[in-house]
């Protein structure tokens, strides 16, 4: 029982806890390469885009504005903050 309250009363500070954002940027590297460095001029790179274009982008994708054949999929599976985070963490690749 004492495990199970000390456990409760860690997870709030684990649901607040920094992504790990190469694990998360790893589900990228499939289509645009390793750290969003693509191998292919078909697909774009993400590492150095703009955040803020990564954003828009991403957001457009989300809200179905913008047409694609598998980032819609993708995009939603992403909050806002998560976007944002994968924004930083590709435009400082």
């Amino acid at each position: 029982m004492k495990q199970l309250t000390i456990l409760m009363l860690m997870l709030p500070t684990i649901a607040l806890a920094e992504p790990d954002m190469r694990l998360m940027a790893a589900s990228c590297a499939a289509c645009h390469g390793t750290n969003g460095h693509s191998q292919t001029e078909i697909m774009p790179s993400l590492a150095g885009m703009s955040a803020d274009y990564f954003v828009e982008r991403m957001l457009a994708f989300k809200a179905g504005s913008t047409d694609s054949t598998v980032m819609h999929h993708h995009a939603t599976g992403y909050s806002e903050a998560e976007i944002r985070a994968l924004a930083e963490y590709f435009s400082a690749q």
